[in-house]
C-alpha cells in the first residue's frame, strides 16, 4: 500500500497495529499514525498524563515518543507523522485520509461501528494479535463484482490462501396470502419449499461455475437467516485468519448490520474493501 494510516485507541494495541501497518506498507509508502484516546481521561496511563494537569489534556509529546520508540523496535527508521487527539476517531480519519489510504485499527466496540458506517476507505479491523494470514475467507454474492473482489484480494494475498464463501439464505416465506400477487399460496407450503430449493440449486450451479472460472477453492453455506452466526461458526471450524469483504454502493455483499454483528462475534480479522473506490486507487 502506498499510504497506510494506523489508528490506535488503546495503548495495549500499539505494537500489533503498528506491526500490521508495516507489513502492508510499500517500501516507498507513507505511514501515518493516529492515536485517539476515546475513553475517560482518568483511564489514561500515567505516563501519558502531563504533570501539570490531570483532567482535560494528554501529554502528546510522550505519546509520540513512545510510538516512535515502538516503530524503532519494529525496525522502521523513517520519519513518520504522528497525530494525537482526544475523542472523535472517525472525524480525524476523515481529515487525514485520502481515497487511497488504507486504514488499520484494532477492534473497539465503541469506535469500530462508526468507522464501518462512515469511513469509505479500505479498512483492516484487527481482532487477533499480529499474525500472517494463511487462511482467508472471501465473501461473494455471485454478481459481476464478485470477480472484481477476488481480483483485488489477489493483489494483496496469494491465491492459494483464499477460499471463496457464499452464504445462501432461503427467501423468507411471503406474508401476502393472495396467490395472484405472490404466486405461492400459504396453504401450499410444498410449493414454497420447492421454489426455495430451485433458487438454491441455481445459486449452487453459479457458485461452482465461479470456482471453475477463477480456479479457486470455496465453500457454499446454507444460512438459517442469521448470517453472522453461520459465518462466525464457519471461521471457527475452518480456522480462518481473515475475512475479506467487498462493499459496493449498488450491491452490498453482506449488510452493514451483519458485518458489525459478525465482527463482534468472531475472533477473526477483517478487511472491508469499498470497491466503488477502485478507480480512485
Amino acid at each position: 500500500m502506498k499510504k497506510v494510516l494506523a489508528l490506535i485507541n488503546r495503548v495495549d494495541d500499539t505494537k500489533k497495529v503498528l506491526a500490521k501497518a508495516l507489513k502492508f506498507l510499500d517500501s516507498d509508502g507513507v505511514l501515518e499514525v493516529l492515536y485517539v484516546h476515546e475513553s475517560k481521561l482518568f483511564d489514561l496511563p500515567d505516563f501519558f498524563k502531563p504533570d501539570f494537569v490531570s483532567d482535560d489534556m494528554i501529554d502528546k509529546d510522550e505519546v509520540k515518543k513512545r510510538i516512535k520508540k515502538e516503530l524503532d523496535t519494529l525496525g522502521y527508521k523513517k520519519d513518520v507523522a504522528i497525530f494525537v487527539y482526544i475523542e472523535d476517531s472517525k472525524d480525524h480519519i476523515l481529515e487525514l485520509a485520502d481515497p487511497k489510504t488504507f486504514v488499520i485499527s484494532a477492534y473497539n466496540e465503541d469506535v469500530t461501528p462508526q468507522l464501518l458506517k462512515d469511513i469509505k476507505n479500505m479498512q483492516l479491523i484487527m481482532k487477533k494479535e499480529d499474525i500472517d494470514y494463511n487462511k482467508i475467507a472471501l465473501l461473494i454474492d455471485l454478481d459481476k463484482e464478485s470477480h472484481e473482489c477476488l481480483k483485488r484480494a489477489n493483489n494483496l494475498f496469494e491465491k492459494n490462501k483464499i477460499r471463496v464463501v457464499y452464504d445462501f439464505v432461503y427467501p423468507p416465506e411471503p406474508l401476502v396470502t393472495d396467490a395472484e400477487l405472490t404466486g405461492i399460496g400459504v396453504s401450499d407450503p410444498t410449493t414454497y419449499i420447492e421454489l426455495g430449493e430451485e433458487i438454491k440449486k441455481g445459486k449452487l450451479d453459479n457458485f461452482y461455475k465461479f470456482l471453475s472460472d477463477e480456479a479457486v477453492d470455496g465453500d457454499f453455506l446454507t444460512s438459517d437467516l442469521e448470517v453472522s452466526n453461520d459465518l462466525s461458526e464457519y471461521a471457527k471450524n475452518m480456522s480462518i485468519d481473515l475475512f475479506y469483504i467487498c462493499i459496493d454502493e449498488h450491491n452490498i455483499f453482506i449488510e452493514q448490520s451483519q458485518i458489525i454483528s459478525l465482527i463482534k462475534k468472531s475472533d477473526t480479522d477483517f478487511i472491508l474493501d469499498n470497491i466503488t473506490k477502485r478507480d480512485e486507487r
